[in-house]
């Protein structure tokens, strides 16, 4: 075919952080397909940073209208309201109407500034060997795994090898120990950033959030944390995964939809304090 006006695409995923990292592979796959123009709107246009295949991002607070586009992509609510499916599924099912798509990871595009920029970071703070792991001390508690877990995983961790390094990701709410074998790399580094630190470490260790997601477009290995979400929703191929020990994990299958929330049944969320310290930490110290 001659092709004198490609095709105009606007993609929308408002939020999270998370959310929007997984939609790279539906973009990706848009401008193979097509050969087209993408626009992107999001509350997180630093996912899109050095994106080679988005020609503009806006804010979804300011995005063009709909009528100046051929094709608009809206996929907010693409797994809320299918919560059973991978949730890289949902999306390229909302987006292609298939699920059978090759490549579907997601992907981040870091600038050789910033290589430079993490490259001084483990200078400064003498960083060789070293996993990455997110203690989320966030709003919802679900996701939370407890101290207690969290430091018998470190214990158990330097009792067999001191000369590993934890850096600390996420933002200032969450949590990091202050200890010499520890690095807070909280609110240091940009997204790209965080993926080349990513890339390097023998490990990720944490739960369904922003650094998580982070981790999926890296090359690292994930160590992947369980309790709302079965794996088969979320981790990516590249995971160990660990589901907490109670008879509900998984529970947001049963959520009502869209799933904006996650009513315990029991009341309490259990399962941020039902983790085995020592799997968790016998799977890392098998990848040191």
């Amino acid at each position: 075919m001659k092709i004198e006006r490609p095709l105009q695409i606007l993609v929308r995923r408002r939020a999270a952080l998370g959310d929007v990292i997984m939609t790279t592979g539906v973009v990706r796959e848009l401008k193979n397909r097509y050969n087209c123009n993408i626009d992107i709107a999001t509350e997180f246009p630093n996912v899109y940073d050095n994106n080679p295949h988005v020609r503009a991002i806006y804010h979804t607070s300011a995005m063009p209208e709909i009528k100046n586009y051929d094709l608009y992509i809206n996929l907010d609510d693409a797994y809320e309201n299918n919560p059973v499916n991978h949730y890289l599924d949902s999306y390229f099912y909302r987006a292609f109407g298939t699920s059978k798509v090759d490549h579907k990871a997601p992907e981040l595009f870091p600038t050789q500034l910033d290589v430079d920029a993490v490259n001084d970071f483990f200078e400064a703070n003498n960083i060789d060997e070293y996993i990455v792991v997110h203690i989320r001390q966030w709003y919802w508690e679900l996701k939370n795994m407890s101290w207690e877990t969290w430091y018998a995983v470190f214990e158990k961790i330097f009792t067999h090898n001191t000369n590993i390094k934890i850096v600390c990701v996420g933002s200032a709410q969450d949590g990091c120990v202050d200890h010499p074998l520890f690095v807070d790399a909280r609110d240091r580094l940009n997204i790209q950033q965080q993926r080349v630190l990513m890339d390097h470490a023998r490990c990720f260790v944490g739960i369904d959030s922003g650094p998580y997601h982070i981790a999926a477009a890296s090359q690292t290995t994930l160590i992947s944390l369980h309790t709302h979400l079965l794996p088969e929703r979320i981790m990516p191929l590249r995971g160990i995964p660990i589901l907490s020990n109670v008879d509900c994990v998984g529970c947001n299958d049963a959520q009502q939809r869209p799933v904006r929330q996650i009513i315990c049944k029991h009341g309490d969320f259990r399962c941020k304090d039902a983790f085995d310290a020592d799997k968790i930490a016998n799977n890392i110290l098998e990848l040191l």
